[in-house]
């Protein structure tokens, strides 16, 4: 074979591997009923259900942990949706919730289901969803109120802390104030997901879980809860950030 059909034969194999990927990424496909668990039924639009065993193990191995820590007594068998299709879980998220979020991976939809992209941390992002799930099973009224407890809870039961020594902000001092903390998603807000571990952990460390629990069930009333206000809880963490991660 001569070098010029071998390259030929090269740039046409490209092709049709470029042409399989995007159809796996954005092509919609249907979501369909693929595999069930204890405590899940897992919606599936790929070809293999190899990738859904990590997800179906680690949603398991968490589930009491989580259901415990939040204090509720049952759940419902949760409905998990994991898309391979950009384009699937974009249109399913606009038709559910009205809204496309680009950018986003996951989501959920009431207190008996989520959705997921089928992303490499997959597994956890999973459990992060699965943690929003509980919360609004404990109150219903949770969603995004406020949206810093909201991720701060989900991302301290998922185990997704960032360490504060590798973001420069915090080891300059410029610490994220709640009120940005708390803005929309896709704005200056996003910094939640960087410090939010901590601050779940803060609470849970200082006044315990059943206090985290309160805040979830009070949507966030410090006053109430914690007997501080906003800012008082902000030099707190500050101040136990530094202590546990940066002395």
């Amino acid at each position: 074979m001569d070098g010029r059909r071998r390259w030929a034969l090269g740039l046409a194999a490209i092709a049709v591997v470029a042409a399989f990927s995007y159809y796996l990424l954005y092509a919609p496909r249907e979501c369909t009923l693929r595999a069930e668990s204890e405590h899940f039924r897992f919606y599936f639009d790929g070809f293999s259900l190899d990738g859904l065993q990590p997800i179906i193990d680690s949603l398991e191995e968490n589930f009491d942990r989580i259901v415990a820590d939040l204090g509720v007594g049952s759940m419902p068998v949760v409905r998990v949706k994991v898309w391979v299709s950009k384009a699937g879980f974009y249109r399913e998220m606009e038709r559910l919730l009205g809204v496309r979020y680009p950018g986003a991976d996951g989501y959920v939809y009431g207190s008996g289901e989520f959705h997921v992209m089928f992303v490499d941390d997959v597994a956890v992002k999973a459990v992060h969803e699965f943690a929003h799930v509980v919360c609004l099973k404990l109150n219903p009224t949770f969603g995004n109120n406020p949206r810093w407890l909201w991720e701060a809870v989900a991302l301290y039961e998922a185990g997704q802390l960032i360490y504060p020594d590798r973001l420069g902000y915090i080891v300059d001092g410029d610490y994220p104030s709640m009120e940005e903390l708390d803005s929309p998603y896709g704005t200056q807000g996003n910094r939640i997901y960087s410090v939010g571990y901590t601050l779940a952990e803060y609470i849970v460390d200082v006044w315990g879980m059943g206090s985290l629990r309160d805040l979830v069930r009070t949507n966030g009333d410090l006053e109430s809860v914690l007997g501080v206000g906003a800012r008082e809880f902000e030099l707190g963490w500050h101040a136990w950030v530094e202590d546990k991660y940066l002395s």
